[in-house]
């Protein structure tokens, strides 16, 4: 193996491409990964653009689905979805999402229609969606 020189950190010898010891240079790659947050080491974009990232020992999220839940104060109900406003996936501002609901009868009978009407009032009535 050649050495080129010192390390300018501790002096030990280097490998020649380098300008640090393997000791030197993994605390300096420690001591940038630690002043970042957690969210922005885990954060990734997936193929279809969406920024997805990784809670410690929590699992994998969607951030925008993660922030609306966090808005709203509960978890996401089967059936709905979370909308950019502005139609790109990465502005995850909370002032570009939007709360879409999916859900919808299987029938078109009038009092079909009118109990899920009823059931989709029941259900948001409580939360802070009026403006």
């Amino acid at each position: 193996m050649r050495y080129r020189g010192e390390c300018i950190d501790c002096e030990l010898d280097i490998q020649k491409s380098s300008k640090r010891c393997i000791g030197c240079h993994n605390k300096v790659n420690g001591l940038r990964k630690s002043l970042k947050t957690v969210d922005e080491r885990k954060k990734r974009i997936t193929h279809n653009g969406y920024v997805r990232f990784t809670v410690p020992g929590g699992g994998q999220y969607f951030e925008h689905r993660y922030l609306m839940e966090r808005h709203i104060g509960r978890k996401l109900l089967k059936g709905e979805n979370v909308h950019h406003v502005n139609g790109v996936k990465t502005d995850n501002r909370i002032e570009n999402l939007e709360l879409w609901v999916t859900n919808q009868p299987s029938g078109q009978r009038p009092q079909d229609l009118v109990e899920w009407a009823h059931s989709i009032i029941d259900l948001y009535d409580n939360d802070n969606f009026k403006k």
